[in-house]
């Protein structure tokens, strides 16, 4: 018997099995499914990209996308809501956006795609979903509190409400200086613990949630790391992803995960994708 007589079979068996394996009829439990989106590039970014000296000389408190980070956020949103998209990560019922402006930049055109098939989809601010370090001046070892900008701002630029912790006149960043790395953990798993009790509330009336985050790179490390219940050394990343890259992980009633993906960005084509630069935070 040749050996193409003894892999077809078999690679027939192979087909057959992931089809069926891959059938939307198969019961699905429930679940709160994240799906996490990191910020396009950023000013900050592109001065990171001369050296880190120069990012910390020049940096931004609260820097807006690039042009390119334009493009990468335009062309998720155009993924996310086209029929292409995988099915992991379609089906988004809610989302939730960092007060940050690039990731609110972000997530302006992803939510208006979103919303050209489902013009209900709730949007909602999430004061404490920022990145680490926070919004903050000045060169190391002189750091002062950056507000950020106000709820009124937000809601007027954007037409996202901002919760009633925010009030109209304020900035959304309250904590005095830089927050620090350990302080920026204790924030994140907080965070963590209220998405693994929506996760129980959900599991418990038998449905399911597909949430998606438009959040930061090292927020994104941290939160898989406590949802997945993984030790980690500080400044270590796991985790590592790209401008508008996608992550996805299942939280379930009992607080376990499952990771779907880590950093999926094909999404992101030619000039969008420059992989020399897309891992910078």
């Amino acid at each position: 018997m040749s050996r193409l007589q003894i892999l077809l079979p078999l690679l027939m068996l192979s087909l057959l099995l992931r089809r069926s394996f891959s059938s939307s009829s198969l019961p699905q439990p429930p679940r709160l499914r994240l799906i996490l989106v990191r910020h396009g590039e950023s000013q900050n970014n592109v001065l990171n990209l001369v050296s880190k000296q120069h990012y910390r000389e020049n940096r931004f408190a609260d820097p807006a996308l690039t042009d390119l980070g334009e493009r990468q956020a335009a062309a998720t949103g155009e993924y996310l809501a086209s029929p292409g998209c995988h099915p992991l990560l379609s089906g988004v019922t809610t989302v939730a956006v960092s007060p940050f402006l690039r990731t609110l930049q972000t997530s302006k055109p992803i939510v208006a795609a979103l919303r050209g098939r489902s013009p209900s989809l709730p949007v909602e601010l999430w004061p404490d979903i920022y990145e680490i370090s926070g919004c903050y001046d000045g060169l190391p070892g002189s750091e002062t509190s950056n507000p950020g900008l106000t709820g009124a701002e937000i809601a007027e630029r954007f037409s996202y409400p901002p919760p009633a912790s925010l009030p109209p006149s304020s900035g959304w960043y309250t904590h005095p200086g830089r927050e620090s790395y350990a302080e920026g953990v204790s924030r994140i798993g907080a965070v963590a613990d209220r998405l693994r009790l929506r996760a129980a509330d959900l599991c418990a009336a038998g449905e399911s949630e597909t949430l998606c985050l438009v959040v930061h790179g090292d927020f994104i490390d941290v939160l898989l790391n406590q949802l997945l219940h993984m030790q980690k050394d500080p400044r270590k990343a796991r985790f590592r992803t790209y401008n508008t890259s996608i992550s996805a992980v299942d939280v379930f009633g009992d607080g376990m995960a499952a990771c779907l993906f880590s950093n999926f960005h094909e999404h992101l084509k030619g000039e969008m994708c420059k992989r020399e630069q897309l891992g910078v935070v």
